[in-house]
């Protein structure tokens, strides 16, 4: 179950309660219970070997997966999610300043953000991969929101651009939730972040439970079989 509270009074950004992580076709693989909270101001990094779960707990808590069970509340509406690859809108040419309209950015005004310094009036299909990263970190943080949500943001990027990140990642209102995945120790170096670490784990409540359900409309289907044939023969 997911629970929206739009409410200012309460630090917590968002919360797992006994929550069960994963896809409805592969229950076996679930990643919980988690019971997880995060509130203003905290950074979280995640880790975890490949495959433990790290992108599909920020896909859930960025709203683009469901949860299988348990309770997973958010206490904001302003919500910035950077995935892990995202391809470039090409339906027609459109430019960095665009990008930021579409995701509800702040359009910079000034000095831009140097992330995407010298990018945002050029069209996203000319952009290099780095490029491209760096704009769609730069609307990230030009958002305003109160939980940033960041699956590997180095990717394709160059050691300087990482240091641009790094500096940014560094100037996060003290308000802000970050919540982030990367393998990048040099970014990790620093910066002043909690740690979770996720492991793969089976759920066989869930997997008995799912049985039983099976189990129980077998017998109902069956019983009713019966009837009819009973029925039918008297």
């Amino acid at each position: 179950m997911l629970l929206i509270k739009n409410t200012s009074q309460l630090s917590l950004v968002a919360a797992f309660d006994e929550a069960c992580l994963g896809y409805s076709s592969n229950v076996a693989q679930a990643l919980g219970p988690i019971n997880v909270q995060l509130k203003q101001g905290q950074r979280f990094v995640l880790t975890g070997d490949n495959g433990s779960g790290k992108s599909l707990l920020l896909k859930t808590l960025a709203g683009v997966l469901p949860i299988l069970k348990g309770q997973l509340t958010i206490f904001t509406e302003r919500i910035a999610y950077l995935s892990q690859e995202h391809s470039r809108p090409d339906v027609w040419p459109l430019t960095g300043y665009d990008w930021f309209e579409m995701m509800g950015a702040d359009r910079p005004l000034g000095k831009a953000c140097p992330l995407s310094s010298g990018l945002l009036d050029r069209r996203l299909d000319q952009l290099s991969g780095g490029q491209w990263q760096r704009v769609r970190l730069s609307a990230v943080f030009a958002s305003g929101a109160d939980l940033i949500i960041l699956d590997e943001p180095t990717n394709h990027l160059d050691h300087f651009a990482k240091t641009l990140l790094a500096d940014r990642l560094h100037a996060l209102p003290s308000n802000c939730c970050l919540l982030m995945t990367s393998h990048d120790s040099l970014l990790m170096e620093g910066l002043d972040v909690e740690t979770l670490k996720l492991e793969k784990l089976k759920i066989e409540r869930l997997e008995l439970e799912t049985l039983k359900m099976e189990e129980s409309k077998a017998e109902r289907i069956t019983a009713k079989q019966h009837s009819e044939f009973a029925s039918h023969v008297g």
